[in-house]
């Protein structure tokens, strides 16, 4: 009986061993990599102003993007990274400029019950001084007019044109005014 016991827990050990394994020699070797250097400047307020028109009335949002250091990332395709975490002063989650609820319209995978365009006023890495790794700055005037739709339970985003803003849903791009970014060292 102890023989049997003692084979289990072996078969059992081993199981674990193969399925573990993989994970602890990723953890020691983004434990092995420096940390990238620290910034130096941590905070900063960031004001912007979007003038769009929708269904022909201009629409003018002033807000503040506040960009905040958050620590130390692992990425398999980066390693350790400087985090960055952003808001909007005013408390909203993202300058929404057109929302539709309970839709009934079809696409190809269903019935969509919900859809929303925004804008991206940019990454907190971008206004910090810190696009790394030759990354592009994501912004309303790059790719930053997103749409969101829910469609049977599931959430997809995609980016859409300013042409095709305009044709589908009425909205044009005035002016986007974002405050230049800081530059930053790092120690």
């Amino acid at each position: 009986m102890k023989k049997i016991l003692l084979i289990v827990v072996g078969v059992i050990v081993v199981i674990i061993g193969i399925i573990t394994l993989p994970w602890i020699i990723i953890i020691i070797g983004f434990a092995s990599q420096p940390n990238p250097p620290m910034p130096e400047i941590r905070y900063g307020e960031f004001p912007f102003r979007l003038v769009y028109e929708l269904n022909g009335e201009q629409i003018i949002v002033e807000d503040v993007v506040i960009c905040e250091y958050d620590g130390i990332g692992n990425d398999a395709g980066r390693g350790k990274y400087r985090k960055w975490k952003s808001r909007l002063e005013s408390g909203n989650e993202r300058v929404s400029v057109l929302i539709e609820d309970n839709l009934s319209e079809d696409s190809p995978y269903g019935k969509i019950i919900y859809r929303e365009v925004y804008f991206t006023t940019g990454s907190a890495d971008f206004y910090m001084g810190d696009l790394q790794d030759g990354r592009e700055h994501d912004t309303i005037t790059t790719r930053g007019i997103l749409l969101v739709n829910r469609e049977n339970g599931t959430t997809g985003s995609s980016t859409i044109s300013k042409d095709n803003l305009l044709d589908k849903y009425g909205i044009q791009l005035i002016s986007w005014e974002p405050s230049p970014p800081i530059v930053n060292r790092f120690n």
